[in-house]
């Protein structure tokens, strides 16, 4: 159950509903602006704890949160109600609207999330209120551009663009609706009306009159119901899990649910043309290995010098009789890097890591690989392995892999990782 407002915690029976939904629901998760936490409420969640605290922050110190909010001397209260949370360790955590005037202030925002160990989310999504009215709207909803910006500079966010771009397709059935908006959540509002989801038409349906299962019954034939039109050009679009697609957003800014605003495609086109969303990683069996075989043999042909009289023996080392495992980093749908290794019992060997020339110098494939290496790395070992090449061997040093004998080097998995992390920000 998430309680929701407005801000949940002006209600004068708060505490009385929270009661009785806890003792009915014992996962509820909480969204507030922590502006009006008193000790009634902390009282009541120390013998009833809930799920979650979603608090939304706005700034990060007095004049950024009166520039958003327009109220004065809040800061400094909704800090300390956090602090007081986060000390009686009810789960919290953070997130903001990134907005045409947040975005001024993110970093701030994320030093302040990272100096108290909080999660922080973001959502760049920004739609009317429910008078439709889209002014305020447009004007406070970032460029395409920008939001790339931004999300360009955390691996996390990347990945998780790269792999929406690879998997879009248009294969949708005919329903508008492909959500789980009536289907298997609800929205309860604060007269009682039982929604679809929060954006979605208010129907004649009560929580004090009508039963859930009765409503959900409703929604589903309404949802059968509601089809796309064909003229609706985002019907076949592949596009559409990129895009953040939602009906119920486009009904309330374009006041149908057939027509769609243009700055979901811009965003989404964006996103597919940027230069790391055509950048993804695999992690490759021998199938897989042997569809980008020749590419594969190119970087190495480049890097060592190669000719093309090498490929037979070459394959037949090491794709042939192919015992090791691989990550791959696939670009503009050709093996740009590749990192190959096996499992020991203690650690991880690093046997080989190649990068075509021309992506060497700007770090991405190279973080990449790492990072995919470090999510594989469930039990933390540190990774081994033997390095003759004076300049890779440059390159891990500088990485921070240590000489342990010979020509052999090892790093500890925190100190890959930290690497990665610091290298996260790629231009």
């Amino acid at each position: 159950l998430l309680i929701t407002g407005g801000e949940p915690f002006i209600h004068p029976d708060f505490c009385e509903m929270y009661s009785y939904a806890y003792n009915k629901i014992k996962f509820i998760s909480i969204n507030t602006n922590m502006s009006l936490l008193n000790d009634n409420i902390l009282n009541l969640f120390l013998t009833k704890k809930p799920y979650s605290i979603e608090v939304s922050l706005y700034g990060y110190d007095e004049k950024s949160y009166y520039e958003f909010t327009n109220v004065c001397n809040m800061y400094e209260k909704v800090l300390n109600n956090i602090e007081i949370i986060k000390k009686n360790d009810i789960p919290i955590l953070l997130k903001i609207p990134l907005t045409t005037l947040s975005i001024k202030y993110i970093d701030e925002i994320i030093e302040f999330a990272n100096s108290r160990c909080l999660f922080l989310k973001f959502d760049y999504v920004i739609f009317p209120q429910l008078d439709h009215l889209t002014e305020r709207c447009n004007n406070t909803r970032l460029m395409p551009k920008q939001i790339i910006n931004f999300l360009s500079k955390n691996i996390v966010t990347i990945n998780f663009c790269y792999n929406a771009v690879k998997k879009r397709n248009s294969d949708w059935n005919e329903n508008l609706f492909s959500c789980i908006a009536g289907k298997e959540a609800i929205y309860i509002d604060s007269y009682g009306y039982i929604k679809m989801c929060m954006v979605t038409d208010r129907m004649e349906l009560n929580i004090n009159n009508n039963k859930i299962k009765d409503a959900l019954l409703v929604f589903s034939k309404q949802r059968d119901n509601l089809k796309f039109d064909t003229s609706n050009v985002c019907k076949n679009c592949d596009k559409k899990n990129i895009c953040r697609y939602c009906p119920g957003r486009f009904k309330l800014e374009m006041g149908d649910y057939q027509k769609h605003p243009s700055w979901y495609c811009n965003v989404a086109n964006t996103i597919i043309n940027y230069d790391w969303c055509k950048r993804f990683y695999v992690y490759a069996d021998k199938v897989t290995v042997n569809n980008y075989v020749k590419d594969m043999f190119n970087i190495i042909k480049e890097n060592q010098n190669g000719t093309d009289e090498d490929y037979e023996v070459w394959k037949e080392n090491n794709i042939d009789n192919w015992k090791y495992k691989m990550i791959l980093c696939i670009y503009n749908n050709r093996v740009i890097g590749y990192l190959e290794y096996y499992e020991e019992k203690d650690y991880y060997y690093w046997c080989e890591v190649q990068i075509d020339k021309n992506y060497q110098g700007d770090k991405k494939t190279l973080v990449g690989l790492y990072n995919e290496f470090i999510n594989i790395n469930n039990e933390k070992k540190s990774i081994r392995g033997r390095i003759n090449n004076d300049h890779s061997v440059d390159v891990h040093k500088h990485i921070g892999f240590k000489n342990e004998k010979d020509n052999f080097y090892i790093i500890s998995y925190d100190n890959l990782k930290k690497w990665v992390s610091m290298h996260n920000n790629i231009d």
